[in-house]
């Protein structure tokens, strides 16, 4: 099966299990998804999955329904996943063992009851493929690191707005072999829905450790992987020769830092695509591409096709503003009223401050809420961790607002050392040189390691 423009700019008209059926009926003995051992062609899948949503629906399982899962890495994610939507229900993505304020917000959320690992009901009466690609069949949860959890409803031609717009931006092949090693509970779909509806294989796996991981890469051919920087500094570090079947590693969830490109891509022998995206925009926004001959490994990347990009309300002495999202991949809002700033007027207000850069692209600067003013002059602190990173003995870097009775706040740098010999005085010695005054951290502290929350996003509040 090849990627025609025709099939790419149907998907949107389509449901995500009828996506599935499609391919089915188109060809049925291909491989559609791996599990260790066990392998499932297309055709077995839809089947698979019908039965699963007939299941449900016979214990009860009624229209618009909101079903909770805490599923691991595996291959009951994709198929829950689609067996609830085509039985009329909503996916609700759940972290493992949640607290209680996550409870709580489940419960506000109208999520009565929890599918847990081997809990699938497998043997329904077979439904066919649900109709409605503007029907709501998640709910995508935000992280919720600065606060309560918050649920963007999500259609399925929402979800397939930004599949196709991935494969319209990358050089996909339809026969790709596909691993994503995100949280399961982070962007769910990520996981299966580019290559279910594109004929590729969708490998599922819960392995963690780096050698596991390259070992499962290995025995599976993956030609694919999607992970967040952390685990491809890992796998990079751990690999002792590169993977021949691996062509693409796309990265994202947190900055993503040239060196880390250049030593993945020496050491796994893929090309490295940093990407950016959020929740409240299904997916992937903007991308760096490999294959670009001048490409900006400095910024967040260029907009995929399909997403109208803007800097609104930018400084006037900066040209610093908030990164605002537009496109039919981009929900609507909360499934309250929370933050109602940030969709005005069918746009998405991010939080994230950038300055536009050559060739369409994004230099990030920090967040919102991350601006402080030392002596009276803006600081963005997350320019400042960027800049920060170029050091050659930072490993990792965050930098906080910390008071002071001068300045009212100054920059406070937490630093991962990856040079041993590396001090506080030698990057405030560094920092001096290479930092604006009003940039440069009044504190300096070193530890092992940044905390970060179960999707691998740095945990400020924890800092």
């Amino acid at each position: 099966m090849t990627l025609s423009p025709e099939w790419l700019s149907s998907l949107p008209d389509q449901t995500l299990d009828g996506a599935l059926a499609r391919i089915a009926a188109r060809q049925p003995t291909r491989e559609a998804l791996v599990d260790g051992d066990r392998r499932w062609t297309y055709a077995e899948l839809d089947r698979l999955v019908a039965r699963v949503a007939g299941a449900l629906q016979a214990d009860g399982l009624a229209p618009g329904e909101r079903i909770g899962s805490p599923l691991h890495r595996t291959w009951e994610l994709p198929v829950l996943f689609l067996a609830v939507v085509r039985a009329g229900g909503i996916f609700v993505p759940v972290v493992p063992d949640p607290s209680a304020e996550v409870r709580e917000a489940l419960g506000r959320m109208g999520v009565r009851r929890l599918v847990r690992p081997g809990e699938l009901p497998l043997d329904g009466p077979p439904l066919s493929p649900s109709q409605d690609p503007g029907a709501i069949c998640y709910w995508n949860l935000t992280s919720g690191s600065t606060g309560l959890p918050k649920a963007a409803p999500t259609t399925h031609a929402q979800v397939h707005w930004n599949t196709r717009a991935c494969l319209e931006s990358f050089r996909w092949r339809p026969d790709e072999r596909y691993l994503c090693l995100f949280a399961p509970f982070a962007h769910p779909h990520e996981h299966w829905a580019r290559p279910l509806t594109t004929g590729g294989t969708c490998v599922m796996g819960p392995a963690s450790r780096p050698k596991a991981v390259l070992a499962l890469l290995r025995r599976h051919r993956v030609s694919w992987l999607f992970a967040v920087p952390s685990t491809v500094r890992q796998l990079a570090r751990e690999a002792d020769q590169p993977l021949p079947d691996l062509r693409v590693v796309e990265t994202g969830g947190a900055l993503v830092e040239p060196a880390l490109v250049h030593l993945a891509e020496e050491r796994l022998g893929a090309q490295v695509m940093p990407i950016w995206g959020c929740t409240e925009a299904t997916g992937v926004v903007l991308h760096v591409p490999p294959w670009d001959p001048d490409r900006d490994l400095e910024s967040l990347g260029r907009p995929l096709a399909h997403y109208d990009v803007r800097v609104l309300a930018p400084d006037a002495v900066s040209a610093v503003g908030e990164l605002v999202l537009a496109g039919p991949a981009v929900v609507s809002g909360y499934e309250s009223d929370a933050d109602p700033d940030r969709f005005v007027d069918g746009r998405y207000w991010t939080g994230d401050l950038v300055r536009a850069a050559p060739r369409g692209h994004f230099h990030f600067a920090g967040r919102r809420q991350d601006v402080i003013k030392v002596a009276g002059l803006k600081v963005y602190l997350g320019e400042v961790e960027r800049l920060m990173r170029r050091h050659p003995g930072i490993a990792d870097v965050a930098v906080v607002p910390a008071r002071d009775e001068v300045r009212s706040e100054v920059p406070r740098a937490v630093v991962v050392a990856g040079d041993p010999a590396l001090t506080p005085e030698r990057v405030a010695r560094w920092c001096r040189e290479h930092l604006r005054p009003e940039q440069r951290p009044r504190r300096i502290e070193l530890r092992s390691e940044l905390p970060r929350g179960p999707t691998g996003k740095l945990d400020r509040r924890r800092l």
